[in-house]
């Protein structure tokens, strides 16, 4: 949960929308109690950018830094390690 009520929901997606394997997804719910539907889902991590796309990525976690400022961790098996990313809300709520 956010401090403003909002959810921040990452994951491990398999749509394929954002490439092959399970690169680390995100949404924030404006209002979750109403449903799972969000402005947009964002790409926050893909370990395909240190070798080959992979389903071993999921899990990820998330925390509300700041107001507006999340940080997420994942993980990379090409590189055998954890991996952190900042967001921020405009990242999620930006209508392109």
């Amino acid at each position: 949960m956010l401090r403003n009520g909002d959810m921040l929901l990452t994951y491990g997606d398999l749509s394929k929308q954002f490439g092959a394997g399970r690169p680390t997804v995100g949404r924030v719910l404006q209002h979750p109690e109403r449903g799972v539907d969000a402005k947009k889902d964002v790409l926050i991590y893909d370990a395909a950018v240190h070798g080959p796309a992979t389903a071993d990525q999921a899990n990820p976690s998330s925390v509300d830094i700041s107001p507006g400022r999340y940080f997420t961790i994942s993980s990379d098996p090409h590189i055998a390690s954890i991996v952190g990313v900042y967001t921020s809300v405009g990242d999620y709520l930006s209508l392109d």
